[in-house]
């Protein structure tokens, strides 16, 4: 559901002049490599959710929401939770949050500010939806902007970057995490429960 949600929103913003590399909802790869003196470690990254089995068999595309100097900008969801607010016979009523972490590559899109984000964020809020409007089993969809989340944390630090990845919070480069609340309602009769598909093992780390 949260997935489907972070897709949907994803692709209404996907087409704001700094996009590059973007994802709807992430979940976190863990997997398994090899130091340098031979010992294993694990490591994480936020992976696309709707990552491919061939891609996700490949690995290429595990570092695809890493920042480095190759990209303009990195954007992705991450999950904040979903709570039903009431139930009204078949309707279900929802309310999700979200946070949308981005980062800018400044020098890569020719801007030569101090800080684009405040750009970034007013062209985000454009493209989102003044009025409710329904997409495929979610009827209702209200996005609300709730705000900016304090620079003094580093939204990149759950996962296995190297050190080197400080460098990228900082000056050319630029970055914000958006909290956004997403309110919408789901008929119970319209949903279509489906078969489970084989597992992919890359994935659930089998």
């Amino acid at each position: 559901m949260i997935t489907d949600i972070g897709n949907i929103i994803i692709d209404k913003i996907k087409d704001v002049p700094f996009a590059d590399k973007y994802a709807g909802v992430v979940k976190t790869i863990v997997y398994n490599d090899k130091a340098l003196n031979g010992s294993t470690i694990k490591k994480s990254f936020p992976a696309d959710c709707r990552m491919s089995l061939s891609a996700c068999q490949s690995g290429s595309q595990y570092l695809d929401l890493c920042p480095d100097t190759s990209k303009k900008s990195v954007m992705y969801f991450e999950d904040a939770g979903t709570r039903l607010i009431k139930r009204e016979g078949n309707y279900l009523y929802w309310s999700a949050s979200l946070d949308l972490v981005a980062w800018i590559n400044m020098p890569k899109i020719g801007f030569n500010g101090c800080s684009y984000a405040g750009i970034a964020i007013m062209s985000i809020i454009k493209q989102l939806p003044v009025r409710p409007f329904n997409q495929g089993d979610y009827h209702m969809i209200e996005i609300d902007f709730i705000g900016e989340k304090p620079k003094n944390q580093n939204p990149f630090s759950k996962y296995s970057y190297d050190e080197a990845i400080d460098q990228f919070l900082m000056y050319p480069f630029d970055y914000f995490v958006l909290a956004l609340q997403v309110n919408f309602r789901m008929d119970l009769r319209c949903l279509d429960i489906q078969s489970i598909s084989p597992e992919i093992v890359c994935l659930t780390g089998s």
